[in-house]
């Protein structure tokens, strides 16, 4: 196997000066009387007569010795050589081999967003524990997704999460004083408590809309889950819902890590 010389760095060097040679081409480049091996042409400052030199096509290199396009002459100058000890090349990755892990200082982007709706009206003021589907239309998951039993959500991994959720309503037949969706959360697999309230109120035979969010802290999927709950005044205050729209919806995002 050929193992290339390593690269210089740290080493920012500029050379001895040189006495331009009548009708010669080749110079040795030195510093402190010591040849020096730049990385390659392109990891130098050459000034000749005081314009800078364009790598590869004013000048060449090979070891200790740089060689000019064409030979100088007498009156010429060469008025600096700094090699860039420290600056090295990159190759150009292929694609798709750098993920976002592997860039030191950057976030990765969001690794799980969900959306389930409500697909038929709820009249009664329990939990949604039925007539639940994932978004079908128009409509990606990202990541895995959360997982639905009976109303209950379970999410697919720990983080931090953004919880929202709309609810559309309409008074059937007579005023609604409340209408209410609640957000209820569990860290122990068993009991629930509120940790988003939201309430509207309608004339007869009106549509209302509620809205509501939440950001919580899930550090344990197992015991760590939300439901959602229908509290309103009567049947007559319809919690509407829908299979080809959100018209009562449930979105969930992970922000981040735990």
């Amino acid at each position: 196997m050929y193992i290339g010389r390593q690269p210089q760095s740290g080493n920012f060097q500029v050379c001895d000066t040189i006495a331009v040679v009548n009708d010669q081409a080749a110079y040795t480049m030195q510093v402190s009387s010591v040849d020096v091996i730049p990385e390659t042409a392109n990891h130098m400052l050459v000034s000749l007569n005081g314009i800078l030199q364009a790598p590869t096509s004013s000048y060449t290199v090979s070891g200790s010795t740089i060689t000019f396009a064409s030979n100088l002459i007498t009156g010429d100058v060469i008025n600096f050589i700094q090699i860039l000890g420290s600056v090295l090349d990159l190759g150009v990755p292929s694609d798709g081999t750098v993920t976002p892990a592997k860039l030191s200082g950057v976030t990765e982007g969001i690794k799980e967003a969900d959306q389930w709706r409500l697909t038929a009206t709820k009249t009664d003021a329990t939990d949604i524990t039925a007539n639940l589907e994932r978004n079908d239309t128009n409509f990606s998951v990202i990541g895995s997704g959360m997982s639905e039993s009976s109303g209950i959500f379970t999410f697919p991994q720990t983080g931090i999460y953004l919880i929202t959720a709309q609810g559309r309503w309409i008074s059937n037949g007579s005023a609604s004083l409340y209408m209410g969706l609640l957000i209820k959360m569990t860290t122990d697999n068993s009991s629930y408590v509120n940790v988003a309230t939201v309430y509207d109120s309608a004339s007869t035979n009106a549509y209302a809309n509620t809205y509501i969010n939440s950001i919580v802290d899930i550090t344990n999927t197992s015991t760590h889950k939300l439901k959602f709950t229908r509290d309103a005044a009567g049947t007559q205050s319809q919690l509407q819902g829908d299979t080809d729209a959100n018209h009562t919806a449930f979105t969930f995002i992970r922000l981040g890590d735990t």
